[in-house]
């Protein structure tokens, strides 16, 4: 089904409609949190906490050429997968705190008892990063010995946001927007535990004084020694065994043996649902973020319950038109929601990479356009736009962790990257990598330009509008073939010389020229030229 701007605009008016009426109230009582709905909102004080150890992205691309390579491939599916599970254990069961999600493998927890004291939710963020960063040295990475030692990035901060949980049916997630959810998780550097200085302020003196001031409102956390971490834990009264965390990782093993962890090639759309840690695709793949910009700032500056309100349903209805333009209209497998960034797959069909990656920026076009129709049903939006990055690589498909909490994940080089290039463009911008823009039909090409500070091509605002009449021009220049070999190794994906004899041999696929279509705005180039920005 295509994208449609006026069918988007039907479904958008019609899921406005429903939100009639949104309750957000203050946290004040114990709550199950799966009971949030779109609805039923809360404003929760507490210290959101990240935790990621970004090697496994890079990992999880690795290419698998011999036994060995297969081999240690299911061992880092069986360590995603134990990992998860000891975290979780930690966060909930050592902290009595929640453990929202994973996003791929990085941590999103939320302290928030015992209900307004910021002492002591602070002091167990600092406390909780502490424990994991022990947890990785001293059992994570003894217990996985095969592996690259991996280490710990963390990031927390402390203050009110909205809970929610929306979706359709059995797609639903836990949600929260509002300035500490998402600082936390950009103030995150690779090798350090940080923190933000509003947390910072309500530490006691001892804890303080084991922070260091890094910049603007970031303090990072000194190293400590297991002696003087067992001291303070004893102090907060956190039963924390590194041991005992072991022998759960080394128990894990025994129950998930690497010869019942299987990973096949994905020859279909990916169903998350029926992934687990014995069931695992591996697919060559876009990976897609979009970002909703200005949104935490908008959240935020909505003080009265009435402006709460009034920004949940816009959250409600850009988060639920956004997985319908993924899932219903381009073909993509909408894996997760982080705040108001979604994160899509697109893979099929399989091995036709220019195929799929047209589809992505077909939707990356439909996800701007829907954006431009809700906002301005809205006051004050005009702040608000899409920042969407894109990566194509080789990508691990999963859906780990402990039963009833099972998370959809991607692991690769081409989901990090994606995600990062979307955190340095700009909102109404589109990146894309030189490896995407190689494989794109020529007059396609002329809406990119490339960037060199942020080290992409970008397209500014490609509306569905704008990018379809490229489309439905220039498919091809002038009769010429576009086809491309995909490496066996699945770690790379090189263009062939268009036109050749060869070109036409690697997948058998020819298309037909329309005629070329000449680019006319500031933003276009000849395809190929780099502008010094």
């Amino acid at each position: 089904m295509a994208y449609s701007p006026d069918k988007s605009a039907d479904r958008i008016d019609t899921h406005l409609a429903e939100l009639d009426h949104i309750e957000v109230l203050p946290l004040t009582r114990e709550m199950n949190l799966d009971n949030l709905t779109e609805k039923k909102c809360r404003r929760i004080f507490g210290a959101h906490v990240y935790a990621d150890l970004p090697e496994f992205s890079y990992l999880a691309s690795l290419p698998l050429e011999t036994d060995a390579a297969v081999s240690e491939y299911r061992r880092l599916i069986q360590a995603v997968h134990l990992h998860q599970n000891e975290v979780s254990h930690i966060v909930e069961k050592i902290f009595d705190a929640t453990r929202i999600h994973f996003q791929g493998i990085k941590l999103h927890g939320l302290i928030y008892r015992p209900y307004d004291d910021p002492q002591i939710i602070a002091s167990h963020a600092v406390l909780l990063q502490w424990v994991l960063n022990d947890y990785v040295a001293h059992a994570f990475n003894k217990a996985f010995p095969n592996l690259v030692n991996v280490s710990l990035r963390g990031g927390a901060d402390l203050g009110h946001a909205i809970g929610t949980r929306n979706g359709e049916q059995n797609d639903r997630e836990l949600l929260f927007l509002g300035s500490p959810a998402n600082h936390a998780a950009k103030i995150m550097q690779p090798g350090s535990l940080r923190i933000a200085k509003r947390l910072w302020c309500e530490l006691p003196p001892d804890l303080r004084g084991r922070c260091v001031w890094e910049c603007e409102d970031v303090y990072s956390l000194k190293g400590i020694t297991q002696g003087d971490l067992d001291n303070i834990l004893a102090d907060y009264d956190i039963a924390w065994d590194r041991d005992a965390s072991r022998q759960r990782l080394e128990d894990g093993k025994r129950a998930n043996p690497l010869n019942a962890i299987e990973y096949s090639e994905a020859r279909e759309k990916i169903n998350f649902d029926a992934l687990s840690i014995k069931n695992n695709r591996r697919a060559l793949a876009v990976s897609l973020y979009a970002d909703v910009t200005g949104f935490t700032a908008y959240i935020d500056r909505a003080e009265s319950q009435q402006g709460q309100q009034q920004a949940l349903r816009l959250f409600h209805l850009i988060r639920r038109e956004m997985a319908r333009v993924v899932r219903r209209d381009h073909e993509g497998v909408r894996v997760q929601f982080q705040g108001d960034r979604i994160q899509a797959l697109f893979h099929v069909p399989k091995d036709d990479a220019p195929e799929f990656v047209v589809e992505a920026l077909q939707a990356a076009a439909g996800l701007q356009t829907s954006l431009e129709i809700i906002t301005p049903k809205f006051p004050d939006t005009d702040s608000l736009h899409l920042a969407i990055g894109c990566e194509i690589g080789m990508t691990l498909a999963s859906n780990l962790g402990v039963r009833g909490q099972r998370d959809r994940i991607c692991l690769g080089r081409a989901v990090e990257a994606a995600a990062q290039r979307e955190e340095v463009l700009d909102g109404g911008q589109t990146g894309i990598s030189e490896e995407m823009y190689g494989l794109l039909p020529a007059a396609l090409k002329k809406i990119f330009t490339w960037n060199a500070a942020k080290k992409c091509y970008i397209a500014a605002n490609p509306t569905k509008t704008s990018l379809q009449a490229w489309l439905d021009a220039a498919m091809l220049d002038n009769g010429a073939l576009v086809n491309v070999d995909v490496n066996p190794s699945g770690t790379s994906v090189t263009p062939v010389a268009v036109g050749s004899a060869a070109a036409a041999s690697v997948t058998g696929r020819v298309m037909t020229a329309a005629s070329s279509y000449a680019p006319t705005d500031a933003n276009s180039n000849d395809g190929g030229a780099r502008d010094a920005a």
